[in-house]
């Protein structure tokens, strides 16, 4: 079954260096097992633009699509046994 795990956080790279030895070891232990499909992390949201193309209207607004503290900074999408 597949899963997807956010990343909620108000910054980016805010992890602390055991932290980021935690991620790492995950995405390793998930890759060694075949069960990681995608991880990814995502820019600060001050870099987002919303690019609606509805009725081809082409439309690029920067900024984030709702304005909010925190963020999806990253995500996994992994296939586990449920």
């Amino acid at each position: 079954m597949r899963f997807l795990l956010n990343v909620i956080d108000s910054r980016t790279e805010s992890a602390t260096g055991d932290e980021m030895a935690a991620i790492d070891a995950f995405n390793d232990a998930m890759a060694a097992k075949g069960q990681r499909i995608m991880a990814v992390g995502m820019e600060h949201p001050s870099t987002a633009a919303v690019y609606d193309n509805r009725q081809d209207q082409g439309e690029v607004t920067p900024g984030t699509y709702v304005q909010q503290d925190e963020t999806i900074m990253g995500f996994w999408v992994i296939d586990v046994d449920s």
